[in-house]
C-alpha cells in the first residue's frame, strides 16, 4: 500500500477524533475537566474573548491541510512535500483537540500516538519537526500566558510537570527515531541483497535470453540446412535415375552386341571352315600339277572354283572388317556411357559429402557405381584392343585374299596361255598354298578373339545388371533419407515454435521483474528536509 495514501487516511482519523472532542466540549458532553484534577468548575472560568476564534482557527488549521493533501494526493501522487503536509495535518489535529479539550491532560497522550505513527514515514526530520512543534507549543503555553488556557487549560501547572512531559515527548520521539534507524538499517541489508538478486535474475534471464536465441538460431540453421540437404537428395534421386536408366539401356546395348558378335563368330567359323577347305584344294591343287598338262583344264576349272572361294573369302573379310568397325563403335558408346556413370557417381559421391552424416549410406553407393563404372571402362578398354587387332588381322586376310586373288588370276591365264608357263602356275600355287595356310592361321585367330569379346560382353552385361539393381536400392535408401530429412525439417520447426512460445514468458518475467522495482521504488521513501524521494528500485526478495 501506498505510504502517503495510509497516513492520509490516518491524518482523517485523527482530525475526525479532533472534529469530535471540539464538538463534545463546546456542547459539554464530557463535563468539564483539568489536567490537574482540581474540582474547579469550569463554567465559574471566564474565558477570554478570542479563545473561540483562535479554537477555530486552529480547528480549521488541519482541516486545510488534510484537504490539500488529499487533493495533491490524487492529482500529483509523487509529490515530494506530501509528507510534510501529512504531517502537519497529524500535528495540528492534536494541537487542536489540546485546545478543544481545553488542555485536558488526556488528550496529551495524543502526542504520543502521532509520534508512533510518525515511525511509518522512516524520516527522523519529520519525527523531530513534530516533536519540536509540540515542544514549541508547550514551552509557549508555559511561558507566554495568553497561550497557557490553549495547552494547559485553566488552573496552574507547574514548570516540573512540562518538564516530565517534555522527557516522556523527548522518550518517545528518541524510541521512534531509534526505531527508524533500525528500520534503514535492515532496509539497507535488505536492498544489498534485493540487489543481489535483481542481479542473479538478471543474469538468469540474460542468459535464458542468450539461450532461447541459440536455440532460435540453431533451429533455423537446421530447417535450413535439412532443406538444402531435401534439395541435394532430390538432385541426387534423379541422378540415380538417371543412371538406372543409363544402366539398363546399357544392358540393351550389351544384348544387341552380343547377337552381332554371335554372328561375327558364325561367320568367322565360316572363314575357317572355308579356309580349311581352301588349303585341301591347294593341296590337291599341288598335288595334281605334277600330273601335267592333261589337268591344265582340270586345273583352270578347279582354279574357277578357287577364285570364286577367294572372293567369298573376300566378302568374308571386308564383312568382319565392318563389323568389327560396328563393335568399335559400340564399344565408344559403352565407353561413353561408363564415363558418365563415373561422372554421375562422382557428383552423387560429392553432393553426399555435402550432406554430411545424413549421407554417408550415399556415399558408400556412389562409391560402388563409382567402382562398377571403372570396372566397365577397363572391360571397354580390353574390348576396344581386341577390336583393333581383328581389324588388323582383318587387313592383312583382306591384303592375303587380294594377292591370292591376283595370283590365281596369273595362273587361270597361264594356264590358258600355254602349257610351258605351267611350272610357273605350280610355284603360283605353292605361294596361295602358303597364304591361304596364314589366312587359315588367321581365321583361327579372328574366331579366338571373337570368343573372348562375347565373354567381355558378358562381364558388362553383368556389371550393367549390377548397376541397375544397386542403383534401385540407392533409389530406395534415397526415400527413406527424404523421409528423415522430412522428420528433421519437423523437429526443427517445431523447435522454432517452442522458442517463440518461451519469448512470451521471458518477457513477461523480464515486466514483472521491472514492476517490482517500480513498485519498490514506490514504497521505499529517502527523507530530504522535511519531504521525501523515491529510494531507488530493487525487486523483493
Amino acid at each position: 500500500m501506498n505510504k502517503n495514501k495510509l497516513m492520509i487516511g490516518l491524518a482523517s482519523i485523527t482530525f475526525s477524533l479532533t472534529m469530535l472532542v471540539q464538538g463534545f466540549h463546546r456542547l459539554n458532553i464530557l463535563g468539564e475537566h483539568d489536567h490537574t484534577g482540581a474540582a474547579e468548575d469550569l463554567a465559574t472560568f471566564n474565558l477570554p474573548s478570542y479563545f473561540t476564534a483562535v479554537n477555530s482557527l486552529f480547528l480549521a488549521l488541519p482541516f486545510i491541510l488534510l484537504t490539500l493533501s488529499f487533493i495533491l494526493h490524487i492529482k500529483r501522487p509523487t509529490f515530494k512535500y506530501l509528507p510534510l503536509l501529512v504531517t502537519l495535518t497529524l500535528t495540528f489535529s492534536i494541537i487542536s483537540m489540546i485546545m478543544g479539550g481545553n488542555g485536558a491532560v488526556e488528550y496529551h497522550f495524543g502526542i504520543f500516538m502521532v509520534l508512533a505513527t510518525m515511525a511509518y514515514y522512516n524520516s527522523i526530520q519529520l519525527v523531530i519537526l513534530m516533536a519540536g512543534l509540540f515542544a514549541f507549543q508547550h514551552l509557549l503555553g508555559y511561558f507566554f500566558p495568553p497561550a497557557t488556557l490553549f495547552v494547559y487549560g485553566p488552573g496552574d501547572y507547574s514548570f516540573l510537570m512540562v518538564v516530565i512531559h517534555a522527557v516522556f515527548v523527548v522518550l518517545t520521539s528518541g524510541a521512534v527515531i531509534m526505531q527508524i534507524i533500525s528500520n534503514k538499517k535492515q532496509v539497507k541489508d535488505l536492498e544489498a541483497i534485493n540487489y543481489a538478486s535483481e542481479q542473479t535474475i538478471q543474469s538468469i534471464i540474460e542468459q535464458l535470453v542468450g539461450t532461447s536465441n541459440q536455440v532460435d538460431a540453431t533451429a533455423r540453421k537446421l530447417a535450413f540446412n535439412a532443406s538444402s540437404t531435401q534439395s541435394s537428395s532430390e538432385e541426387v534421386k534423379h541422378s540415380i535415375l538417371k543412371i538406372r536408366d543409363g544402366s539398363k539401356k546399357q544392358v540393351t546395348q550389351v544384348l544387341n552386341s552380343q547377337e552381332i558378335l554371335d554372328s561375327f563368330s558364325k561367320a568367322i567359323e565360316e572363314i575357317e571352315l572355308n579356309s580349311k577347305n581352301i588349303v585341301s584344294s591347294s593341296k590337291l591343287m599341288t598335288t595334281e600339277s605334277t600330273e601335267g598338262f592333261k589337268l591344265v583344264e582340270q586345273t583352270t576349272e578347279e582354279m574357277g572354283k578357287l577364285s570364286e572361294a577367294f572372293n567369298h573369302v573376300k566378302q568374308m573379310v571386308s564383312s568382319l572388317d565392318s563389323r568389327s568397325k560396328e563393335i568399335d563403335s559400340i564399344i565408344t558408346v559403352i565407353s561413353s556411357i561408363s564415363e558418365k556413370t563415373n561422372l554421375l557417381a562422382l557428383n552423387a559421391a560429392i553432393e553426399a559429402a555435402q550432406a554430411g552424416a545424413a549421407g554417408k549410406g550415399f556415399a558408400v553407393v556412389a562409391e560402388e557405381v563409382r567402382k562398377l563404372s571403372n570396372q566397365t571402362d577397363e572391360a571397354v578398354t580390353k574390348v576396344a584392343m581386341i577390336i583393333k587387332t581383328i581389324q588388323s588381322y582383318s587387313n592383312q586376310a583382306s591384303e592375303s585374299v587380294s594377292f591370292g586373288e591376283t595370283k590365281m588370276a596369273d595362273s587361270i591365264s597361264s594356264v590358258a596361255e600355254t602349257e610351258s608357263k605351267f611350272q610357273s602356275i605350280l610355284e603360283a600355287v605353292q605361294t596361295l598354298d602358303r597364304d591361304i595356310t596364314k589366312t587359315a592361321a588367321t581365321s583361327v585367330s579372328i574366331s579366338s578373339s571373337s570368343q573372348k569379346i562375347v565373354e567381355a560382353l558378358d562381364l558388362m552385361q553383368e556389371i550393367a545388371e549390377e548397376t541397375a539393381d544397386i542403383t534401385d536400392t540407392t533409389d530406395e535408401q534415397s526415400v527413406k533419407q527424404l523421409q528423415l530429412i522430412k522428420e528433421t525439417t519437423e523437429i526443427a520447426q517445431s523447435l522454432s515454435v517452442e522458442v517463440e512460445k518461451l519469448n512470451p514468458l521471458i518477457n513477461k518475467l523480464q515486466g514483472s521483474t521491472i514492476e517490482e522495482s517500480e513498485v519498490e521504488s514506490n514504497t521505499l521513501i529517502k527523507p530530504k528536509r522535511f519531504g521525501h524521494k523515491k529510494k531507488t528500485a530493487v525487486s523483493p526478495v
